[in-house]
């Protein structure tokens, strides 16, 4: 799973800070206003748009790779160095690897919101079954 985030880059580690802040506000806020399951779907949807977002940016930068363009740098207006037909298959890797790291967002985010509403469906769970003891006992 580390290789992944590092994979990822800045975006895994967002979404990964994201995750466990999730988790946090589940726990706590989902269970003090009794809606576990309303808190995750929403971290959840945080979470997803994290990776999608990283995605994005990772797919950029892999176009200004294959293009030629710098990629640290901001895209300028010179034009791009022209490509061999020897280049063709460093550009398929730089493509193929590139878009691995990319989508590599979002695996980790997907892997991170479904551990989310887990959580939410496992407290809200539980605390349906304690208020269900709570009416069978007669209220008290």
């Amino acid at each position: 799973m580390f290789e992944v985030i590092r994979e990822s880059g800045i975006a895994g580690w967002a979404t990964l800070l994201l995750t466990i802040a999730g988790a946090a506000a589940i726990t706590t806020i989902g269970r003090r206003r009794g809606r576990p399951g309303s808190v995750a779907a929403a971290w959840a949807v945080v979470v997803l748009a994290c990776g999608a977002l990283g995605m994005a940016m990772g797919q950029r930068m892999v176009d200004r790779a294959v293009r030629g363009a710098e990629v640290a740098g901001v895209a300028t207006s010179r034009p791009l160095p022209q490509w061999t037909e020897q280049d063709l298959p460093r550009r398929v890797s730089m493509l193929s690897i590139g878009t691995r790291e990319a989508s590599a967002n979002l695996y980790l985010s997907g892997a991170g919101a479904l551990f989310l509403c887990a959580l939410g469906g496992v407290l809200a769970l539980m605390q349906k079954d304690a208020a269900a003891k709570v009416v069978a006992s007669g209220g008290t």
